[in-house]
């Protein structure tokens, strides 16, 4: 190494600097040094990574439970079930924050799992939401858009009333709702 460098170089009487000798030759217990520290460091920092393991693992099984306990809610009370249009364009809102923060808990969770090499978890019903809410997206933008062309033709007033411009934009909206696919239209918010 760089010693036997140092060693060769005076055997042959180059000058050499002092100072770098003196660096040379402490450059091989220095290392040594190091090496220990850093087997100490590993072994301190190893029972540091398996309390992390344990928190991390405690992090996803609960996070598991609330993804479990948010999929059924939204197949029980969400968007597409039952409710009134109005309540539904609320709720497709909240979902859709509420599924945001979950993605991106799940992928902060998933970097824990690979930093310390434990199995990946799925989520299924995560997928299943954001799933239903992209199919539910197309009903609810439609009678979205309805509505606020509702608002306003309700501003119209008596005297600028033009029934021919009602009844095109009326069809209109008829139209692009029978353009659905055959699959949103088997869901209740579109009946």
């Amino acid at each position: 190494g760089l010693e036997e460098w140092y060693r060769t170089l005076t055997m042959y009487g180059y000058p050499v600097i002092e100072e770098e000798e003196r660096m040379a030759a402490s450059l091989q217990p220095n290392w040594h040094a190091l090496c220990e520290k850093a087997k100490l460091k590993d072994r301190s920092l190893g029972r540091v990574k398996k309390q992390f393991t344990i928190v991390t693992q405690g992090e996803v099984a609960e996070f598991k439970q609330t993804v479990t306990e948010m999929g059924e809610e939204y197949f029980k009370k969400g968007p597409g079930t039952g409710i009134e249009l109005d309540e539904g364009l609320e709720l497709m809102e909240a979902y859709h924050k509420t599924l945001a923060e979950m993605q991106s808990k799940r992928e902060e969770l998933g970097q824990a799992l690979q930093l310390f090499n434990l199995p990946m978890v799925a989520y299924p019903e995560l997928a299943d939401v954001e799933a239903s809410l992209k199919e539910l997206s197309a009903i609810y933008a439609l009678y979205s858009e309805f509505k606020d062309q509702r608002e306003d033709w309700a501003k119209t007033l008596w005297a600028d009333l033009d029934i021919s411009n009602l009844e095109k934009g009326a069809e209109e909206f008829d139209a692009k709702a029978k353009k659905l696919p055959k699959n949103l239209k088997a869901l209740r918010p579109y009946k």
